[in-house]
C-alpha cells in the first residue's frame, strides 16, 4: 500500500531537480553549432534539438492547462497539505518516466503526433530558439512548482489530454513533467559522449588548416 509522504519534500525535490536541469542545458547546449544540435546517429533517432524541441512541445500542451488549474484554485480555499499520497495512475505513469538509479530509461510507447519532433519537424529547426524556448519554459515550471507550496497538490486535478476525459493530481503532473524532461535531458547530453559525435571545432582547425 502506497504510504504518504512529506509535501515539502516533494516539492522541494522537484524544485532542485528543476534548477538542475535548466543549469545543464544552459552550460551544455548553447555553446554547439547547430551541425551538432541536428545531429543524431541514425535518422530514426532524436537530436538534441529534438529532445529540447519534444519537451517544449509538451510544456506548450499542458502549461496552458496547468496555469488554469491554479487562477481557478486563487479563488478557492485550497490550503496545503503536510503530507501527499500520489493516485494510482500519476504515479504510475511517472515511474514509466522516471528515470532508475543507474540513469537508465524504460522504453516507451511512441511519442503521440503532436508531441513527436520528428512529425513537427516540417522546417529545419532552430536549434538556438528551441534552446532559448525550453529555458523559458523550466522558468515557468519553476513557478508553477514554487506556487503549488500554497494549494493542496493532491485534491487539485489537472486533465491530461491523451486519456480524454481522466484527470490526475497536480503533484503527479508536476512530478511527471519534471521526470520526463531529465529523461530527455539525459538522452540529449548521451549524445555528447557518442564516438561519432561530430567536432565541428576540430572541423574547423583542419579547414583553415588546409
Amino acid at each position: 500500500m502506497a504510504k504518504a509522504i512529506p509535501t515539502d519534500t516533494l516539492i522541494n525535490q522537484l524544485e532542485r531537480l528543476t534548477i538542475r536541469l535548466s543549469e545543464i542545458v544552459e552550460r551544455d547546449f548553447p555553446p554547439l553549432a547547430d551541425e551538432q544540435l541536428n545531429w543524431k546517429e541514425l535518422n530514426e533517432h532524436w537530436s538534441i534539438a529534438e529532445c529540447l524541441l519534444h519537451l517544449n512541445l509538451i510544456s506548450d500542451f499542458y502549461f496552458p492547462k496547468i496555469l488554469k488549474v491554479f487562477e481557478k484554485t486563487n479563488t478557492s480555499n485550497s490550503k496545503p497539505s503536510s503530507t501527499y499520497l500520489h493516485g494510482w495512475l500519476g504515479n504510475r505513469i511517472s515511474k514509466g518516466v522516471r528515470l532508475s538509479r543507474n540513469n537508465r530509461t524504460k522504453k516507451l510507447s511512441e511519442s503521440p503526433v503532436k508531441f513527436n519532433p520528428k512529425i513537427q519537424d516540417i522546417a529545419p529547426i532552430n536549434a538556438q530558439e528551441v534552446i532559448k524556448n525550453f529555458l523559458k519554459n523550466q522558468d515557468d515550471l519553476l513557478q508553477f512548482i514554487i506556487q503549488s507550496k500554497t494549494v493542496n497538490i493532491q485534491k487539485i486535478c489537472v486533465p491530461i489530454g491523451f486519456l480524454g476525459l481522466f484527470r490526475i493530481q497536480l503533484g503527479d503532473m508536476l512530478k511527471i513533467i519534471v521526470y520526463h524532461t531529465e529523461r530527455h535531458i539525459v538522452q540529449a547530453q548521451r549524445l555528447l559522449y557518442n564516438d561519432n559525435f561530430p567536432d565541428i571545432q576540430l572541423l574547423e582547425t583542419l579547414t583553415e588548416t588546409n
